[in-house]
């Protein structure tokens, strides 16, 4: 390894045994293999330059040990001490696996079991200093055969390009075992390129069973015309690591919550928490930080990866050449890392390599940046500050950016050019020009959905989500038409534009429709317009798709719709709110606040709906519940009641609503409102339930978000955007009711969780059941029939089928009820209970509606809800018209120990758009 002086004969022989391999091959790189007279000068001796990159990569290790020794702040040296413990049952005579816990692959134990026999041997207790010398010897091997893989691809230097660009990465590798997987993992493909099968077969091997991802290796072998020894390294992988998956001993390490914090999605989370609130929060589980998330996150990591992964193996068709498979196996190594929800900083190293074999130095210099930002996060750990989590989205999407752009460095010469010939020139206008408008189109969908919701907080997590779905779906309308991303790519990206614009924005055209209808006079216009539309926007792409005039056009006119949505919803980010001291233990009762949507009273049942709830009255009351039998809403629509149950007080009164009153709204439902900060000043910890609805984000002073299913918003707000969307009514579950029956299952095990610490906890759960839509009967069983009707239905026999659809999920939620309110209060009977609705039902007028056009009866319904409290030990108890605004106060008032006065009872018609005139109608109510 060390031996620099090799003869020329040797040189020359090994450089013709690479060209007759690869022609042996098939390759079609022969030109490229005959040198240059500069490469023939370069190759009479064996390294060009050894001595450069060998003195340059001392440097670094040496570096990288005075750093770790130096900045307190780092973790480059933590996870030495990490591998003396793991290994320590080792020289007991234990097995690793079956008698000790041993998370890692089992040639991984190598380097540590050699560091800890030296250890023991010389008497020199400094472990990890021992290591570091190892790993440091493995990286002078890893040089090594970086220079020679580069030899045999006609490359001079690589090994001194290497050192440049993995600088910032080795120091931290150096008290890592996977330098290791990437050494064995460069010698086998030293030996495959050389066409030396055994010692190829045994390297690659030995690099699977120390780290897994060398088995990537497999794809150049296939490539070749190896598939069968392709598929044997694939398939013995596949049964070693589920033999591996049934030892308890390395199951048991692997076990995480949530994400890991460097992954692109663990990143984006982190940065979004950290400016939103006051932490990302993490977990340290298997010696690694995570960061809590749900299921979408894996998915998204998923997804990132698996598109670029799928992508890069298109290259798989062409003619194999030795060069091209080399990237083509550096692509993959991030389309890997990218879809790994491991992701870890150490893991940068096993693309370097390749990247320093790359003949693009575009691609080195990007690898090179994407070391360095890695070993300014390793070097200054700071997870409480924005800049550092900045740093590590910066990272991803280099890495992103670095992983698409090294795969169009392999297609680009395949692809035939299109454009404008002038004379004998042919000129075409950058592929950006092609490429903005598709991205642009594919951020349209998640920035309609955060305009139409307004005035609501924007859950900025969902909007990426959805516009990550949309860009895969474009993804796949561009392979579709491209026929593999190498046919007519300019013109392929106008097409798949189109696409995307017609797929996601149809109710935009069929408003188009519905307006145009209208003016004509014409009803069958309403129909046939928006068809007639999309058909013409695809005629034009497929005929002006090459013209950069029109993709230049297409991009401008989507910038300024991007631009303008973004400039509406960005004032919908709430501020960071002051910072909450850490709950003190008090001895103050748990708190539930329930809010049940749309649940009418049960006058209203029996007169409007035909349904007798007086049995559930009853059980309420048998559970010690007081039932007041005429309450009303304190607003008609839910972002008025239950912004006032959290701010404790009227949050809207008659009058004008504009933005100023939006803000106070957002500040309530996803904010810091004063019910949460009453009951943090007294010690409690404060949890929230989400739903489908967009006004019940979880905000910065929740302490523990329990949150609403991002996959489902995904799926549905999306299919909600496309022509699909009447078709999959009745189909798709929707969110309000998978969601929302969730989090009722869920209720018991949220109070079963409280008081880790000695701290009680305030609960909130907004349920939005029995809202619409009907899609459940009495036993909670989904049911078609009731989605396929309009909302609201003036058919008399539709709304009698309307009637019995509310009555049925009105007993569905009775039930569960039941049953929940059962457990919590057989488990803790001191829980304080409040169950309220925001507002009652109403089946025939549109909520957008002037309310002067609402009945007395029709103001009734709408107006008349159901609650129930349960107030163990309190002086004061709910009256027959509580309204929920005092009902929260009394509540709030019992578990604090606090006198809180009652308001004026009041009824405010508020507009369905958050905007508009509030107004007063509590005297119809009262005459009703």
């Amino acid at each position: 390894m060390n031996d620099f002086s090799a003869s020329e004969e040797m040189d020359e022989r090994t450089w013709s045994e690479a060209r007759v391999s690869a022609m042996k091959l098939g390759s079609s790189r022969e030109q490229q293999m005959r040198s240059t007279p500069e490469q023939d000068a370069a190759q009479n001796h064996r390294f060009a330059n050894s001595t450069g990159w060998a003195v340059l990569l001392a440097m670094v290790v040496i570096l990288g040990l005075v750093l770790a020794a130096v900045l307190p702040d780092s973790v480059m040296k933590n996870d030495p001490s990490f591998y003396a413990d793991r290994i320590a049952p080792l020289f007991q005579g234990k097995l690793p696996y079956f008698q000790f816990e041993f998370e890692h692959l089992p040639l991984a134990i190598v380097p540590m079991a050699l560091a800890g026999a030296v250890e023991r041997a010389t008497g020199y207790s400094n472990y990890p200093i021992i290591f570091w010398a190892l790993m440091s010897a493995v990286m002078f091997a890893i040089a090594y055969y970086v220079e020679r893989v580069g030899r045999l691809l006609g490359l001079v230097g690589s090994a001194r390009r290497w050192v440049l660009v993995a600088a910032g990465v080795i120091p931290l590798v150096t008290f890592r075992v996977d330098g290791l997987s990437l050494l064995l993992a460069l010698m086998a493909l030293y030996f495959m390129i050389r066409s030396a099968d055994r010692p190829a077969a045994w390297a690659l091997g030995a690099a699977i069973a120390a780290k897994g991802w060398p088995v990537i290796l497999a794809v150049a072998d296939w490539w070749s015309g190896r598939r069968r020894r392709a598929v044997l390294t694939v398939g013995i992988t596949a049964v070693g690591g589920l033999a591996l998956l049934t030892i308890p001993g390395f199951t048991s390490g692997r076990s995480f919550t949530g994400i890991h914090i460097e992954t692109l999605s663990g990143s984006l989370v982190g940065l979004f928490r950290t400016a939103t609130t006051s932490s990302a929060r993490t977990v340290l589980n298997a010696g690694a930080s995570y960061v809590e998330v749900g299921a979408w996150a894996p998915f998204l990591n998923a997804a990132v990866g698996l598109s670029l992964g799928l992508v890069a193996l298109k290259l798989v068709r062409g003619e194999f050449a030795w060069d091209k498979a080399v990237g083509l196996l550096g692509v993959l190594i991030i389309a890997l890392m990218l879809a790994s929800p491991l992701l870890s900083a150490q893991f940068i190293i096993w693309v370097t390599p390749f990247a320093a074999l790359s003949r693009d130095r575009r691609i080195s210099l990007g690898a090179g940046a994407i070391a360095l930002l890695t070993g300014i996060i390793v070097m200054f750990w700071h997870m409480d500050t924005v800049w550092w989590w900045s740093v590590i989205v910066v990272r991803n999407l280099g890495l992103v950016g670095l992983g698409w752009f090294w795969t169009w460095t392999l297609f680009r010469d395949d692809m035939p050019q299109r454009g404008r010939s002038t004379g004998n020139v042919s000129r075409a206008a950058p592929i950006a020009v092609w490429v903005m408008p598709l991205v642009l189109a594919s951020l349209v969908p998640g920035l309609t959905w955060v305009v139409t919701e307004r005035p609501m907080s924007i859950r900025l997590e969902l909007a990426l989500a959805m516009s990550f779905a949309v860009g895969v779906v474009a993804l796949v309308a561009l392979a579709v038409v491209s026929r593999g991303f190498t046919h007519r790519m300019r013109w392929s990206l106008s097409i798949a534009t189109v696409v995307v614009l017609v797929l996601f924005q149809w109710p935009t055209l069929n408003n188009v429709g519905i307006a145009t209808a209208a003016a004509l006079r014409a009803p069958f216009v309403k129909e046939a317009l928006p068809v007639l539309v999309a058909t013409a926007l695809l005629w034009l792409a497929t005929r002006l798709g090459h013209e950069w005039q029109f993709a230049a056009l297409l991009g401008t006119g989507l910038a300024v719709v991007v631009a303008g949505m973004i400039v509406i919803g960005s004032p919908r980010l709430l501020p960071k709110p002051a910072a909450v001291a850490e709950p003190a233990a008090t001895e103050g009762p748990d708190v539930l606040l329930l809010v049940l949507d749309g649940y009418t009273r049960a006058d209203v049942l029996a007169s409007v709906f035909h349904h007798d709830n007086t049995a559930f009255y009853a059980d309420l009351e048998d559970l010690g519940f007081v039932v007041p039998d005429k309450a009303t809403a304190n607003y008609s629509f839910t972002y008025g009641a239950m912004a006032s149950m959290l701010e404790l007080d009227y949050v809207f009164r008659e009058g004008w609503l504009g933005s100023e009153g939006q803000q106070r709204l957002r500040q309530a439902l996803s904010g810091d409102p004063e019910l949460y900060r009453r009951f943090h000043e007294a010690g409690y910890e404060v949890s929230y339930a989400e739903n489908g609805w967009s006004g019940s984000y979880c905000g910065p002073a929740v302490d523990i978000c329990w949150r609403d299913g991002l996959g489902e918003r995904v799926v549905w707000n999306l299919s909600r955007m496309t022509i699909f969307a009447p078709l999959l009514e009745g189909v798709r579950p929707h969110p309000f009711n998978t969601v929302s029956l969730e989090h009722l299952n869920a209720l018991p095990d949220m109070f079963r969780n409280t008081r880790k610490n000695g701290v009680p906890r305030l609960t909130v759960a907004h349920v939005i059941l029995p809202h619409p839509p009907l899609l459940l009967d009495e036993s909670c069983t989904r049911q078609s029939d009731g989605a396929r009707h309009p909302l609201r239905v003036s058919d008399p026999e539709l709304l009698e089928q309307r009637r019995t659809h509310y009555a049925d999920q009105v007993e569905c939620v009775n039930n569960r009820l039941l049953d929940v309110l059962g457990e919590i209060i057989s488990d803790n009977p001191d829980t304080l209970l409040m169950l309220t609705a925001d507002h009652g039902a109403e089946l025939t007028r549109p909520e957008d509606a002037d309310v002067s056009l609402w009945t007395d009866d029709e103001l009734a319904s709408r107006m008349s809800i159901f609650s129930a409290y349960r107030l163990p030990g309190c002086d004061r108890q709910a009256g027959p018209t509580t309204t929920p605004v005092n009902g929260i106060r009394l509540t709030a008032g019992c578990a604090l120990g606090e006198d809180m006065p009652t308001l004026p009872d009041r009824n405010y018609w508020v507009p369905s758009g958050a905007t508009g005139m509030v107004i007063d109608v509590s005297e119809r109510v009262d005459a009703s």
